[in-house]
């Protein structure tokens, strides 16, 4: 500074606009570069990180409302919700694909991997086992109710009610006695089927077995031909309904075990990876837009400071 105020008027004049123009070049310059910078970071966030996140935010909503459905199935068995949910599923699938072509954080990209690779464990294993062994238990529910459970309780009343006219008062007893047993069985069998009690479903065989001995009971004191065959289309309709019902409990175990080993703890551990992915591409949202006006302000500064000193020269 005290160089330039010990130059003539004359020099000052010529050199003036030579100094001015070297700041307008060195702000010009700065400007410049700090704009591509903030450009950079802008189109970071718009063409990328946003449309990311928003992204990654349907993978969340989709595994929200697997869930929902998964559940509302669980109570309910209606067959109309597997079109949602595999509806849900093929979304998923295709955000999948949307987000692997833009992901380029390698970190985020593992994360991806994992949650698909759990998702798609997870949906197979609603449809193909607990969808597949719902509807094998309804299958042979149906089956019960509508052949076995009638079969019994026909063959049944018809032996008490001649049995009776006929005053053979042993096998009007152990025909009852079998009846009683048998619907007591089918009442354990619907409390199982509701609430997977082990002690309901050992309470149906208890009353099955008991079914079974007041049988063999009724057919030593069987004479008639008649009572004989009802007899025997009782207990073929007993030995029936009790194969079925193991089939049933097996059914209803596989379900239950793949409910609460598979699907409970991969939903939940989906759900925390999706909201890891959320956050971590928020981070870098927030981490940008930080950068953006650490830069425009250093810029403001910087220009500021440029110009003081180009008027202390002048």
């Amino acid at each position: 500074m005290k160089i330039i105020k010990n130059m003539r008027l004359r020099t000052k004049i010529m050199a003036l606009p030579m100094i001015v123009s070297c700041f307008l070049l060195v702000i010009g310059m700065m400007v410049s570069k700090r704009l591509q910078v903030i450009k950079a970071s802008v189109t970071e966030i718009t063409d990328s990180l946003a449309v990311e996140a928003n992204e990654i935010s349907s993978i969340h909503q989709s595994i929200i409302e697997s869930d929902v459905i998964i559940q509302k199935y669980l109570s309910e068995e209606d067959v109309s919700l597997l079109q949602e949910f595999g509806e849900i599923t093929t979304s998923f699938e295709k955000t999948l694909k949307r987000i692997r072509r833009r992901m380029v954080n390698p970190e985020r990209v593992t994360h991806l991997d994992l949650v698909e690779k759990l998702y798609l464990y997870y949906s197979s294993t609603f449809t193909d086992v607990v969808v597949s062994q719902t509807q094998t238990t309804r299958e042979l529910e149906r089956s019960m109710l509508d052949h076995n459970g009638p079969r019994v309780r026909k063959a049944l009343t018809d032996i008490i009610s001649t049995a009776f006219e006929d005053e053979d008062m042993v096998s009007t007893h152990a025909a009852s006695e079998m009846l009683g047993h048998f619907l007591i069985a089918r009442i354990y069998s619907h409390k199982y089927r509701a609430h997977l009690r082990p002690a309901d479903a050992e309470r149906v065989r208890l009353e099955l077995l008991a079914s079974e001995v007041y049988h063999l009971e009724m057919t030593e004191s069987l004479s008639d031909p008649r009572r004989r065959r009802w007899a025997q289309s009782a207990w073929r309709g007993l030995q029936d309904y009790s194969v079925k019902f193991e089939s049933i409990a097996r059914s209803l175990q596989a379900r239950q075990q793949a409910i609460v080993e598979i699907i409970d703890p991969h939903e939940k551990r989906i759900f925390n990876l999706s909201s890891q992915l959320e956050d971590s591409v928020w981070a870098d949202l927030h981490l940008h837009a930080d950068e953006v006006k650490r830069i425009v302000s250093l810029t403001e500064a910087t220009v500021v400071w440029i110009t003081v000193v180009a008027v202390g020269l002048g």
